[in-house]
């Protein structure tokens, strides 16, 4: 209810955008704009901004995954055997943000940061797929198609989940690698139609929304895959890759083609 008593209804949400930014606006009735969603792509400028997300909103619901700086997708093993071995002498959140603040000095740490206004509430790290030495199947690696972004984490302030956020964080990271010439856009989501705490890769029908096609599976997991370019297909057909699992597509390329279209302009 708003101040004078009437009901207020949720209007479809807006996407404005820059080159370097996203913005997602919620609507409600009679409101004008009562919250405003800055996707940023990463920067040194925005590092502080970075840290103070997972100091301070990030698995404040007590989300298993917590503490954590989303440091592991860019470490290999043995760093990752270092970094643990120091938990017990600096305390384990101390020692996650120490790692987190040498890498991304360091530019190891990529993404997408989701603002409200000037409060930093959502992250989805995403780089392209070489830059991962895990996160990333082995079976998409084999299955990858030209030069490819992956998203292999996203984390939403709890208060902020529900609205959108994942989704602009996606749709800002697409943009993001086409301007690079990146041929395709790739998530790897869990098969499961049950709430997963873990599943921090995001669920498939997120991908499905932004006009991602499966394109395999694997142990239960999807490779969820946008093309950025028209002449490659989404399968990205070839016979050395006939030994991996193929879904069936719901739509065709065109069809994922014109879903994305109409995302874009909702």
């Amino acid at each position: 209810m708003n101040a004078r008593g009437t009901a207020r209804y949720a209007l479809p949400q807006v996407r404005l955008s820059t080159h370097r930014e996203s913005s997602l606006y919620f609507l409600l009735g009679e409101d004008v704009f009562v919250k405003r969603i800055i996707i940023k792509p990463l920067a040194p400028e925005l590092h502080a901004d970075y840290l103070d997300f997972f100091d301070h909103r990030a698995f404040t619901d007590e989300n298993p995954n917590g503490p954590c700086y989303c440091t592991s997708p860019n470490q290999d093993e043995e760093e990752i055997k270092r970094m643990v071995s120091e938990f017990q002498i600096f305390g384990v959140k101390a020692t996650l943000r120490k790692y987190a603040v040498d890498m991304l000095n360091r530019n190891r740490i990529q993404g997408h940061l989701a603002y409200d206004g000037n409060l930093p509430v959502g992250w989805c790290n995403a780089a392209d797929m070489e830059s991962y030495a895990g996160f990333v199947p082995e079976f998409a690696r084999k299955n990858a198609c030209g030069k490819t972004m992956s998203i292999v984490c996203f984390e939403i302030a709890p208060e902020y989940r529900g609205m959108g956020v994942a989704s602009a964080l996606i749709d800002s990271v697409c943009k993001d690698a086409k301007a690079k010439g990146y041929a395709a856009v790739e998530g790897y989501p869990k098969l499961s139609d049950k709430r997963n705490d873990f599943d921090y890769q995001g669920p498939v029908r997120l991908y499905q929304k932004a006009g991602f096609v499966e394109v395999a599976r694997e142990n239960g997991q999807a490779v969820m895959r946008k093309v950025l370019k028209e002449s490659i297909d989404p399968f990205c057909s070839d016979a050395n890759l006939a030994h991996l699992e193929r879904i069936p597509s719901q739509i065709d390329a065109g069809e994922a083609k014109l879903a994305s279209h109409e995302l874009m302009e909702e």
